[in-house]
């Protein structure tokens, strides 16, 4: 069996072992009533956990393509090939959405929310408007992109600012419209010069759910925030201090700069405050531990963040005079 795993891909190694296997099946790699290996033989060749290729084992059970025999092992099932593999392959998209949608914290009613509002947008004729969204945080660019996404009529590109900082007009200039946020509203009017009224500057505020969350803790908790960039936790930082009586300068800061490093920064803590994607960019090992961590009693809130009603309405309107 040909495996490929990258460590670096943001799907998660099980959706990534499970896709493989898919693809092998599908080309006749591996044929109808063919037995995969086991689940200690695959770790000896990949060095997944256990854990990894059984959830990966179950997710192809679940889409019909594998077949689980107690006390006989794992089998590619029989099933024909020809409108059976489009099924196979369309399910398997949809389960890698879904698998992607929920590492972004989202719920399956918020999900269906969105699919629904996409399905609306592809049955309006009138041309797409290119917009770019721009913020310094890759975890307020993925909460930007996911607000923006909601809109009708437009097709969004997201950059991070330092990659703008390095080519702004090249990155940026045939867009009709550019979308960030507040903080980093004055550098990218400067780095844009003279194609500075493409730059609309919206708000994003702590969904109600988050402010709740946060105020319901006790006052003694002890508590980190988990996350990739800075400027991330400055943001949360600052949204902590609106809840009267914590002292925002005993959180712990929670950025492992490796993944071995993650238990240790754990102890002692109550409450970790992750981003929505946190999924996206905790590892294999990162997940194991946030695990441990959440079943010895500790808590994960997701800090997520919404655009307000005035951005909304902004955007929406220059939306409909961009599109005619």
């Amino acid at each position: 069996m040909d495996i490929r795993i990258d460590r670096n891909d943001e799907r998660p190694l099980y959706i990534q072992l499970a896709d493989s296997i898919r693809e092998m099946v599908l080309q006749g790699s591996l044929l109808p009533g063919q037995r995969l290996p086991t689940v200690r033989a695959l770790f000896h060749k990949t060095g997944l956990s256990d854990g990894t290729i059984r959830h990966a084992y179950e997710h192809l059970a679940r889409e019909g393509v594998l077949t689980l025999v107690q006390g006989s092992g794992t089998f590619v099932s029989h099933e024909p090939r020809g409108n059976r593999s489009k099924e196979i392959r369309a399910m398997a998209a949809i389960d890698r959405m879904l698998e992607e949608l929920e590492g972004l914290g989202m719920t399956l009613r918020e999900i269906q929310l969105y699919i629904n509002v996409k399905m609306s947008h592809r049955k309006d004729s009138r041309p797409l408007v290119r917009l770019a969204c721009v913020d310094e945080s890759s975890e307020m660019l993925n909460e930007l992109a996911l607000q923006l996404s909601t809109l009708p009529g437009v097709e969004l590109t997201e950059y991070l600012l330092q990659d703008v900082r390095r080519a702004p007009i090249q990155l940026l200039g045939s867009f009709p419209l550019v979308v960030t946020t507040l903080a980093n509203h004055p550098e990218l009017l400067a780095l844009m010069g003279e194609q500075r009224e493409k730059v609309l500057c919206v708000a994003l505020a702590p969904e109600p759910g988050t402010l709740i969350a946060l105020a319901r803790l006790p006052l003694d908790s002890r508590i980190g925030i988990y996350c990739r960039s800075k400027r991330f936790r400055e943001i949360v930082l600052r949204e902590l201090a609106l809840v009267p009586g914590f002292d925002v300068a005993a959180v712990k800061d929670v950025r492992p700069k490796v993944s071995a490093a993650l238990k240790d920064l754990l102890q002692g803590l109550d409450v970790l405050l992750v981003a929505p994607d946190y999924l996206t960019y905790a590892d294999d090992q990162s997940q194991e531990q946030l695990s441990c961590f959440v079943k010895r009693g500790g808590r994960l809130i997701p800090c997520r963040h919404r655009l307000d009603q005035g951005s909304r309405m902004v955007l929406e309107q220059k939306i409909l005079e961009l599109r005619g």
